[in-house]
């Protein structure tokens, strides 16, 4: 069996999700390779090949060099361009946004304390404008973050609104929500990762405003030192070919990987009525790739 990706468009990285293109030189199940050549592999059970990269020959899948760069703010020097975000009511305050020596400080006071959907919490935001990104060119928003704010939680939020919608709070500027994550209390630098591809909602146009939002239990501070956009290439973009971990409709999975055009090759023994499943998938979707199989 032969699988080849054949590039139409400038490379990008080509994930897959089980299995990535592949060619499989199909062994009788007489043939007694496996005792001379210990690169052939058995499939008496489920064979998973991106547990056997190591005996695997690669053709072609360069890393480009043309890949973007992540995109970072550090709040250890001027950033004017992160404000608060405004609330939509006019009776709410918004959250103060002071710089320090090493970071954006983000105040929450008994002004800005509103109930949410889950309880009443001091909550506020700030945001950045962007020049029209297109949201799919992103994978992750690192924030790197300290408090010790009790119950403290930071939150991606996407593009501002500009005007209140039914169902939605009159106090959330923002058009739409993504992760969330609760933050460690004890006052150290943490870092978290946040989804930049997901929110909730049908996601429609370009992407304008980065957003955080931060909430606590009571009033308190939570520094900022910087935040981070790191582009979907990112994360494939250290070797040829590999494995990671590739998330797709809310599941993880183990995937092979390679940079089209490209191929990888291998030896494997499979017995009577063996079976190949395999997943396929492109990073992006507007870079297109053809996937050739044969037998």
């Amino acid at each position: 069996m032969q699988a080849q990706g054949t590039r139409r468009l400038p490379q990008r990285p080509l994930v897959l999700a089980g299995m990535v293109a592949v060619s499989i030189v199909l062994l009788s199940p007489g043939c007694t390779d496996r005792e001379v050549d210990p690169a052939v592999l058995m499939a008496e059970l489920p064979l998973h090949l991106e547990d056997h990269l190591g005996v695997a020959t690669i053709e072609g899948s360069e890393v480009p060099a043309d890949l973007p760069e992540a995109v970072e703010w550090r709040f250890d020097e001027p950033q004017p361009g992160w404000k608060a975000a405004v609330p939509l009511d006019p009776s709410w305050e918004p959250l103060r946004a002071v710089p320090t020596e090493d970071a954006l400080r983000l105040s929450l006071t008994e002004a800005t304390s509103h109930v949410l959907p889950w309880g009443r919490q001091v909550y506020g935001g700030v945001y950045v404008d962007l020049p029209d990104w297109q949201r799919e060119d992103w994978a992750y928003v690192i924030v790197r973050a300290r408090t010790s704010a009790e119950n403290a939680s930071v939150g991606v939020r996407f593009n501002l609104r500009k005007e209140a919608e039914p169902s939605v709070f009159e106090e959330v500027p923002f058009r739409f929500w993504g992760d969330f994550l609760a933050m460690v209390n004890d006052g150290s630098v943490q870092t978290y990762r946040l989804r930049a591809d997901w929110s909730q909602g049908q996601w429609e146009g370009p992407w304008r405003q980065l957003g955080l939002a931060v909430a606590a239990s009571e009033p308190a501070s939570i520094d900022l030192l910087s935040v981070s956009v790191i582009p979907k290439e990112a994360k494939y973009a250290s070797e040829p070919a590999g494995v990671r971990s590739d998330h797709r409709n809310s599941i993880y999975r183990l995937a092979l990987y390679t940079h089209a055009p490209g191929r990888l090759e291998y030896r494997v023994r499979v017995p009577e009525a063996g079976r190949l499943d395999l997943g396929l998938g492109v990073l992006r979707d507007d870079a297109p790739v053809t996937f050739r199989i044969t037998a």
